[in-house]
């Protein structure tokens, strides 16, 4: 007697199932590439200093233009006019190999009003932030404000009441300003509010960073990856 075939829908089940763990395969090996990827793009975005300035350094009356010691920038400091002063500086905010030296100032209630002026190539960066080491004397300048320029007015980013007597960091968030990103940041510090004639305000270790733009080759890869996760077929 012959044996008989086995056919009909009893390999159906296996089928399916065999399906499903094959479907649920590449969603998770997808996962891992798209995740791998993502990682590897926010590597390369993390915080670098675009300028930085350790003012240590300095004689602003016969040299008002301060080149950045890191990156591509300048300070104009000849807004102070004859109010600049050098004093004693802080190794608050300083970057690596940076010691406290000198720091930039100005003194006297005829200084009100006097700016401080920033330009920074930006070019390779985005989600900028400004930091620096900030403070002032008892009769000093209560009010300084932050501006950048927009390529027809300056516009104000925020106001700020330094210190009186001791150091402290101060960090302004510059990421909402797309016209400052990947080019060149115009910055200017307004110095205000001094009420007494040796009254001063003082900064130091001005620093500028920012994310770096992922290259174009970076993206594509990215791309590339997960759209080979997306291809793999692995047999099971």
């Amino acid at each position: 007697m012959g044996q008989s075939t086995r056919i009909g829908n009893t390999q159906r089940p296996q089928t399916a199932s065999r399906s499903k763990r094959q479907s649920r395969l590449r969603a998770h090996l997808l996962g891992g590439s798209v995740a791998s990827a993502t990682l590897w793009i926010a590597a390369l975005s993390h915080a670098e200093v675009v300028a930085y300035w350790s003012l240590n350094t300095l004689n602003p009356l016969a040299a008002p233009t301060i080149a950045a010691d890191i990156g591509k920038g300048s300070v104009d400091a000849s807004g102070l006019g004859i109010d600049a002063q050098v004093y004693q500086g802080t190794a608050m905010n300083a970057e690596s190999g940076f010691t406290a030296g000198t720091a930039l100032g100005l003194a006297g209630m005829s200084a009100n009003g006097s700016r401080l002026d920033v330009a920074i190539d930006t070019v390779g960066y985005t989600d900028l932030s400004i930091s620096l080491a900030s403070r002032r004397s008892a009769t000093g300048f209560t009010s300084v404000t932050l501006q950048y320029w927009r390529g027809d007015f300056w516009t104000d980013i925020e106001m700020y009441s330094p210190n009186a007597l001791i150091w402290e960091v101060r960090t302004i968030d510059l990421s909402t300003l797309d016209g400052l990103e990947d080019g060149i940041a115009l910055l200017r510090f307004t110095f205000d509010g001094a009420t007494g004639s040796t009254g001063s305000a003082r900064i130091d270790n001005l620093s500028l960073t920012g994310s770096v733009v992922p290259a174009p080759a970076a993206l594509g890869l990215f791309a590339c990856v997960v759209a080979r996760g997306n291809r793999r077929r692995p047999n099971i």
